[in-house]
């Protein structure tokens, strides 16, 4: 019935690109008329497999996320590494990363966000929790927003939500 299935919408910025010239891969020219089948059979083949990889790298984020997509809740994201996608879709993680630069997914709840975003680090998943916890219950000291990180699976030492919260921009107890 679609379970299991994702649906997404891609988008991407390009980004450098020739210099309007006509000599880039594939164009033909600048070649004196020598080449240009080959070289723009080439272009498609690289083309062909980037888009091959950038599907595998959806599959594997969305995939991973599967618990946040399906229900919205920020708590259900888990930590995803750029190395752990590469892995998965056995690529280098230069190249996951240069995949995920400038391009974005919509969101089922229709928002739309930076692919990277779909793979958070675990101290930024940390903080993301932190700053709802804080703002759930402003009267939580450090000690005790340490203990309710610490329920959820965030082992942080008190001076770390500390420093967290102020970067974050979060007062201390009682000022937020």
């Amino acid at each position: 019935s679609g379970e299991g299935r994702y649906h997404f919408r891609l988008s991407w910025q390009m980004t450098g690109g020739g210099n309007g010239a006509g000599n880039e891969p594939g164009s033909g020219r600048g070649d004196g008329g020598r080449g240009g089948d080959s070289r723009l059979a080439s272009a498609l083949e690289f083309t062909d497999r980037r888009k091959t990889t950038l599907l595998k790298v959806l599959e594997a984020v969305m995939e991973a996320q599967k618990a946040w997509l399906l229900s919205g809740d920020p708590g259900a994201m888990v930590p995803l590494t750029q190395r752990s996608v590469a892995a998965a879709v056995d690529s280098d993680p230069s190249v996951v990363n240069r995949l995920a630069a400038n391009k974005a997914v919509e969101l089922p709840w229709g928002t739309e966000a930076p692919l990277k975003q779909l793979m958070p680090s675990s101290k930024t998943l940390g903080k993301n929790v932190l700053a709802a916890l804080a703002m759930d219950d402003p009267e939580l000291s450090d000690e005790a927003l340490r203990g309710a990180l610490a329920a959820k699976g965030f082992a942080l030492s008190r001076r770390s939500v500390a420093q967290y919260r102020a970067e974050l921009g979060l007062g201390k107890m009682g000022a937020r």
